[in-house]
């Protein structure tokens, strides 16, 4: 464990300078053994690490540090444990999350699906994202939310493709958005899209906020005067 805080804190000495934001990874499925630092001891030594080391740092705005969680470390307990470590070690805040080991059913079951790649999803290791992990995504979201209250950023990443989805994840307790998957496939314009989609969400929820005020005052004006 000595050893592991060594090479973090080593990569903030050399390039904290630079950053705005540090995000710890302690969630790479493509890394043997790295998901074990999410376990509350070893992942509250190492944050605390970290934030010492950013602290550090010879810059007047010293760089936030963040930590990126598996969504495969969903249960209660695991909830609480990273949320404790965040909590204790002084992390700015948490990235909901990672990609997933875990593989939904439903990606075999089209009938154009290949048999190559149903060996791919049985067989192959390594990080999966995209639309199918979204709804775990907000769950998370949620469940972080819940445990760190309001004073801790809680960072939505995983499955989000359009402005609808960021929006959602917004309701559920996100601070901020990230998108991956739909940039990869959405190509640059992916960011311009987002833009207008968010604008009209916005727009949607404004526009229902005001119906509702207005309706609100209708009821109030009947309950005070249409009774006399």
């Amino acid at each position: 464990m000595d050893a592991v805080k060594r090479d973090y804190v080593e990569c903030v000495q050399k390039l904290g300078k630079y950053a705005d934001v540090i995000v710890v990874n302690v969630s790479s499925p493509n890394t043997p053994g790295l998901r074990s630092l999410q376990a509350s001891k070893p992942l509250t030594d190492l944050l605390g690490s970290v934030v010492v080391a950013a602290n550090d740092v010879a810059r007047a705005r010293k760089p936030k540090v963040v930590v990126k969680v598996s969504p495969d470390s969903d249960s209660p307990q695991a909830i609480r444990d990273i949320s404790a470590a965040v909590k204790a070690s002084g992390v700015a805040g948490v990235i909901v999350a990672n990609t997933t080991v875990t593989r939904p059913a439903f990606l075999t079951t089209s009938p154009q699906t290949t048999e190559e790649e149903k060996r791919i999803v049985a067989e192959e290791a390594g990080g999966y994202s995209g639309p199918a992990l979204f709804p775990r995504t907000l769950k998370l979201v949620e469940e972080f939310r819940r445990q760190l209250g309001a004073n801790i950023e809680v960072v939505a990443s995983g499955g989000v493709q359009n402005g609808r989805d960021a929006i959602e994840c917004v309701k559920h307790g996100a601070s901020a958005v990230m998108g991956y998957t739909g940039m990869v496939y959405g190509g640059v314009g992916w960011f311009g899209r987002m833009a207008s989609e968010l604008a009209e969400e916005v727009e949607k929820i404004q526009t229902e906020v005001r119906r509702l005020k207005v309706a609100g005052a209708a009821v109030i004006n009947d309950e005070t005067y249409g009774r006399e």
